[in-house]
């Protein structure tokens, strides 16, 4: 399993064309990851000149959870959604307890929009989609994308 992990990782590194190089780390060896995520990878990205530490959710189930349940991110900056190619999907915020940003990026790494998530406490919550085609979304605390210049990149730090 941790073999499976560690080769989705580095797809992911090498899909974001930096090639492997950025070790993750599985969150339960981590310091301060939540209980709820830490049967996931971690690492850090970039998004432009900003390094966020975070999960990685590279199955459909860990994709399907998400943040659901997740009341504080503990040392984590967020989730990192990623997925084996370009695809039209749909988040929501049924179950998650705390508000979110999210930013959408296409197969190329560039930032298709950011959008704030309000907490929806009833069973037909909103459903938040990019304007196209992603290959990863970052889920952070609301907060946590503002500032985001537009031309913002998703890459592994080095």
């Amino acid at each position: 399993m941790r073999r499976r992990r560690a080769l989705g990782v580095l797809l992911v590194a090498w899909l974001a064309g930096c090639g492997p190089g950025t070790p993750a780390t599985p969150a339960a060896t981590a310091p301060g990851v939540p209980e709820a995520l830490r049967e996931l990878p971690t690492t850090t990205i970039r998004l432009g000149d900003t390094s966020l530490f975070v999960a990685v959710a590279e199955t459909t189930d860990a994709r399907r959870r998400g943040l659901m349940g997740v009341d504080d991110l503990g040392t984590l900056d967020g989730l990192l959604f990623t997925y084996p190619g370009p695809v039209v999907t749909t988040f929501h915020m049924r179950g998650v307890p705390i508000p979110l940003d999210i930013a959408f990026f296409d197969a190329d790494g560039r930032l298709l929009d950011v959008v704030r998530m309000a907490v929806c406490a009833t069973d037909s919550c909103p459903s938040y989609e990019a304007p196209g085609p992603l290959r990863w979304a970052i889920e952070t605390e609301a907060g946590g994308l503002s500032g985001l210049p537009g031309d913002a990149r998703l890459s592994l730090a080095p």
